[in-house]
């Protein structure tokens, strides 16, 4: 039985030791095959790497790949399956394998890889049951990625397979950590490259004696002179005096403060005037670094600038009118031109010192409080469109002044909303006192018009009117006789008819001029009398319509009134070509309004609203707006292509002396003709 029993374990022992030896040459031959591959480099080294572990190790898959920047992928530098190079592809390490790789630097699973991998989406892809893996670290220890082998089937040589993986780990990840660093050199050279070509700016090496040694140039156009002409040689050879004084000085100062100097230049560049500016810094112990860009545009838009403002600056001290620039958030004035001490008394800098308080301080308190009335009207301006104020400001010595002012919207806010006016404001107290005067004068030249026209009325009426009744007498006296012959008498019935005709004409001529119903009965009777009679002259019907309650206003306001109503009345004649007319008077609340309307063509010449307004109808609605201006009324023109409608409004002044007498009552009167 002994004799069976020794022969039997010596042969498993024997066994055993060539199986061992077996197992230490196939390891023996790993290490010398990791020699040989000691000498590739790069991405031939990886793949011969995991060529020969598939080989070797007979697994399905070989891998190997690195970490990604963020830490959250792999990305491959070599696949094969079995046995052939694939396409390198990128995946989380979330759930893989690979993140218990690089958490415990191994891992191990011999088989059902799948069930410890659960979220694993590559082992089922793949079909895969078992992994071996080893993280690859750099000289400190950080781990750069893994390297491992994966199979189909189960793997049964576990320790010859980790043992192989550690070998080659060592190698695979000196060589990793290599191809890292140069691929970051590599990278940051590219990216310096890139940022050279991206410069337009030229950039010179020089040493401490000011020796050109390199240079830098995107387009060697902007080169005073070329390379091989001022390499080696020294910045006064090279560069006019000036301009090389400032580069030692620069490079100089460069060197000792080891901080960045700068200054500006200028050269004559193929013809033209070019601008540059020079910065230098400090390059090593005996060397500088000077970096010139080329400022030409910029300097020509700032010399342009420059320009334009001392223009703007010119035209703001000749034009006669203040210019200004009011900025409506901080309500004062952030720009005044010199004339404001011609206008004000107050220098431009003492306007501006005055800030928020200018206003308050010199302008009439009855145009001060119309400044939040003009702050919603800036609301609807749109850019571009001028406007323009009267307003009174006092001025340094106390007296008011009238200002004329012409603005519009110089800067928004984001929002849109304006935030600046620009303008000029102009002192027009003396036009104001002119056209005061001159208003006096009409004022003055229409009373004694009237005045005038109430003495011829009255002189025709007492005088000539009175002649002809005679002259008429004296022909009825001279027909009674007898013995006249007839020729005479014939003479003399003419004569009695024209005196008739020449009575009637004069005494509606003296009424025309001031009817005499004016100082017993007031507007009301006279405006009846004249729209009859203008009715029976012109073929016109006129409609005459005076609201309930009227009382009797001034003297000099119902006589404006009714020369409205006849100046109307004539143009309506004139130049509508209608065949009726409206005159309608009403009392408001303040004022009373007075309408004459037509239907004929109207009137387009200019629109009423304009500066023309009121040279449209000629002498005659010029006549009547200034009647109305000088007893405080205005008038307004209403036309279109199928009437004309004149209004004319003036305060309500009652003439207090007479409005309790009956005859001074203007009464409901509505009449139609």
């Amino acid at each position: 039985m002994v004799d069976r029993v020794l022969p039997a374990i010596l042969l498993l022992c024997i066994g055993a030791l060539l199986f061992r030896l077996y197992k230490l040459r196939q390891f023996n031959r790993t290490l010398l095959e990791a020699g040989q591959l000691s000498a590739l480099t790069g991405d031939a080294f990886f793949r011969s790497i995991a060529e020969h572990l598939c080989r070797a190790l007979k697994t399905d898959y070989a891998v190997i790949g690195q970490l990604s920047r963020s830490g959250q992928n792999i990305e491959t530098l070599v696949v094969v399956e079995d046995g052939k190079v694939i396409d390198n592809m990128v995946y989380a390490i979330a759930g893989t394998p690979c993140e218990r790789t690089l958490a415990a630097l191994r891992c191990l699973i011999p088989d059902n890889v799948q069930s410890v991998f659960p979220l694993d989406r590559i082992t089922p892809m793949l079909g895969l049951r078992s992994y071996l893996g080893v993280a690859l670290t750099d000289s400190a220890g950080a781990p750069l990625g893994v390297m491992s082998v994966m199979s189909r089937r189960p793997i049964k040589n576990v320790q010859v397979i980790e043992a192989t993986l550690n070998v080659f780990a060592r190698r695979a990840s000196s060589e990793m950590e290599r191809h890292r660093a140069k691929s970051a050199f590599e990278e940051s050279e590219s990216r310096n490259q890139a940022i050279l070509r991206a410069m337009p700016d030229l950039m010179f090496v020089h040493d401490q004696n000011g020796v050109f040694l390199d240079y830098y140039a995107r387009d060697e156009s902007q080169l005073l002179v070329p390379p091989q002409v001022f390499l080696g040689k020294t910045v006064e050879e090279i560069m006019p005096p000036e301009v090389a004084a400032e580069i030692v000085r620069t490079s100089k100062q460069a060197r000792e403060t080891n901080e960045p100097a700068s200054f500006e230049y200028s050269l004559e560049l193929h013809g033209a005037a070019r601008y540059f500016e020079a910065r230098t810094v400090r390059l090593g112990p005996d060397k500088v670094l000077t970096i010139v860009r080329d400022e030409t545009n910029r300097k020509t838009a700032e010399l342009a600038l420059q320009e334009s403002r001392h223009f703007t600056e010119r035209i703001a001290e000749t034009i006669p009118s203040v210019l200004f620039v009011y900025d409506l958030e901080q309500q004062r004035n952030v720009y005044v031109n010199r004339r404001s001490e011609a206008a004000l008394g107050y220098s431009d800098e003492e306007v501006m010192q005055m800030g928020e308080r200018f206003l308050a301080m010199t302008m009439h308190p009855d145009d001060l409080i119309r400044l939040p009335e003009l702050a919603r009207e800036y609301l609807q301006r749109r850019d571009g469109e001028v406007f323009e104020h009267y307003f009174r400001l006092r001025h340094r010595n106390g007296e008011w002044r009238w200002i004329h002012r012409y603005a519009t919207i110089f800067a928004r806010t984001a929002d849109g909303r304006p935030k600046q006016i620009v303008g000029t404001a102009t002192d027009i107290t003396a036009l104001k006192n002119a056209e005061e005067e001159l208003r006096s004068l009409s004022s003055r030249l229409l009373n004694i018009q009237d005045e005038e026209r109430r003495r011829i009325a009255r002189e025709l009426h007492d005088g000539t009117a009175q002649n002809l009744f005679a002259v008429t007498l004296s022909i009825a006296s001279l027909m009674k006789r007898d013995g006249l012959p007839q020729f005479a008498r014939d003479a003399l019935i003419e004569c009695s008819r024209v005196c008739d005709e020449s009575l009637r004409e004069l005494r509606t001529l003296s009424y025309l001029l001031h009817p005499p119903m004016f100082d017993h009965t007031g507007l009301a009777d006279t405006l009846k009398w004249f729209t009859e009679g203008f009715s029976r002259r012109s073929g016109i019907q006129v409609e005459l319509v005076i609201a309930d309650g009227m009382e009797r206003l001034l003297p000099a306001v119902e006589r404006d009134l009714f020369r409205v109503v006849q100046e109307g009345l004539v143009n309506v004649s004139r130049h509508s070509g209608s065949a009726k007319a409206v005159v309608r008077m009403e009392q408001r609340a303040d004022e009373v309004v007075l309408e004459i309307r037509d239907f004929g063509k109207g009137l387009s010449r200019y629109p009423f609203d304009s500066p023309f307004g009121s040279h449209t109808g000629g002498v005659g609605i010029t006549g009547m707006r200034e009647r109305l201006r000088h007893v405080g009324g205005r008038l307004e023109i209403q036309s279109s292509s199928t009437g004309t409608t004149l209004i004319a409004s003036v305060p309500v002044r009652l003439d207090k002396t007479e409005t309790s007498s009956p005859e001074r009552k203007l009464g409901a009167t509505s009449h139609g003709h």
